[in-house]
Parts: structure tokens; C-alpha cells; sequence
């Protein structure tokens, strides 16, 4: 089963929950299933940007490679949570693509750029990118 029939399922069963209740109008049943499917991405993605900070200060400071980089800190392991997704960047041809979004979250932030404030920009990066507002109003 592809991801859009899994996401239109999953939203089916959410609304004929939802619409049981006298009080929960279908906008907000979808508003809901929204904010729920955007909270899972959003814990995706927690820790990436400490990663990307990790890998930014071994390819900045020790002129590695991303890839050298990337193993290095998947052999620390300081974020378990990402663990598998840097096995699998990796160890697979087809990647996450990891490197693009490392690339993108990091664009213009040099070397000589203090490790506190590369840490805030690669943050703020990932906040801009991810922080949605709620839309439980109607």
C-alpha cells in the first residue's frame, strides 16, 4: 500500500471518529488529523539539526567529507533517535537525502562562524522549516 492510500485511509477513519461527536464539526476533524499528521513529521525530524551541527562541525573544522562526517557521528551515536536514519543513508544507494537537506540547513554558514551561533542559524533553519501554526479555529 502506497503512502497516499495509507494518509486517505487513515483520514477516513479519523473523520468517521471525529464526526460521532455532536460537537466536532468535519473542519476541525480535519484541522485535527492536520496538526496530528504534521506533529509525527515534526518528531521526524527532532534531533536532525543537532546532527546537522555535528556533521557541519567535522566537514567545517576537520575538512571532512559529509560522508566521512556522517559515519563519524554514527558511530558516536549521540542521537539515538536518528540512528537508523543514518544506517540507512549510509548503507543504501537511494538515499534519505540527508545530504541535501544538511546542505541547505548549513548554506553560507562558514568555518569562521562561531559553533554557538552555526548551532542557532542550523536551528532556526529547521524552525522556519517546520514550525506550522494550529488551525483549530472556525
Amino acid at each position: 500500500m502506497e503512502w497516499h492510500e495509507l494518509r486517505a485511509k487513515a483520514w477516513r477513519q479519523a473523520v468517521r471518529i471525529a464526526t460521532r461527536f455532536e460537537n466536532i464539526p468535519l473542519r476541525l476533524a480535519y484541522y485535527g488529523f492536520r496538526e496530528y499528521t504534521t506533529s509525527r513529521y515534526l518528531a521526524f525530524v527532532k534531533d536532525l539539526d543537532s546532527v546537522f551541527f555535528e556533521i557541519w562541525k567535522l566537514v567545517n573544522r576537520q575538512q571532512m567529507s559529509f560522508r566521512d562526517a556522517m559515519e563519524h557521528v554514527y558511530k558516536e551515536n549521540p542521537f539515538p533517535l536518528r540512528k537508523r536514519d543514518l544506517e540507512h543513508e549510509l548503507s543504501h544507494p537511494v538515499s534519505l537525502g540527508l545530504e541535501e537537506e544538511f546542505r541547505r540547513c548549513t548554506e553560507g554558514i562558514s568555518e569562521e562562524v562561531p559553533e554557538w551561533i552555526a548551532r542557532v542559524l542550523i536551528s532556526q533553519e529547521f524552525s522556519f522549516k517546520c514550525d506550522l501554526p494550529r488551525r483549530y479555529v472556525h
